[in-house]
């Protein structure tokens, strides 16, 4: 019952496994924007300067979304593997300075509210553009 409890118990290892899903998914996201960008390079014509150009830029994004793809599920692994990382004593002082800690997470919350406006006003026009 004690180590039932003991597992049970937040800690900060356990709050990191928790986040990792959210470069997880960033990661899901940004492969899938290589694969768009990708595929949009096979309607490109390199015999024309224009296309050409187009290509090189395209192909380098590709490959700049795949390395960030990359080291964001690497985040989450790693993030993931703290599960049982211990406990250190903390300051609470520092943690609860409203200037400290608070405020990086509050700035944290603001910043995923813009992200999820950012998503939703973006899948509204993706689906518009979806449905011509």
């Amino acid at each position: 019952m004690e180590q039932m409890e003991h597992d049970e118990q937040p800690t900060c290892g356990k709050g990191l496994v928790a986040n990792a899903a959210l470069p997880t998914k960033l990661a899901e996201l940004m492969a899938a924007q290589a694969e768009v960008l990708e595929r949009h390079t096979r309607a490109l014509d390199p015999a024309d300067a224009a296309g050409n150009e187009e290509l090189d830029a395209y192909s380098s994004l590709v490959r700049a979304h795949r390395g960030v793809a990359s080291e964001l599920a690497s985040l989450a692994e790693a993030m993931s593997r703290c599960r049982d990382l211990l406990m250190g004593r903390h300051d609470m002082t520092v943690m609860t300075d409203p200037r400290g800690q608070t405020e990086a997470f509050k700035h944290f919350v603001d910043v995923e509210r813009e992200l999820l406006a950012y998503l939703q006003a973006r899948l509204e026009a993706e689906e518009m553009l979806r449905q011509t």
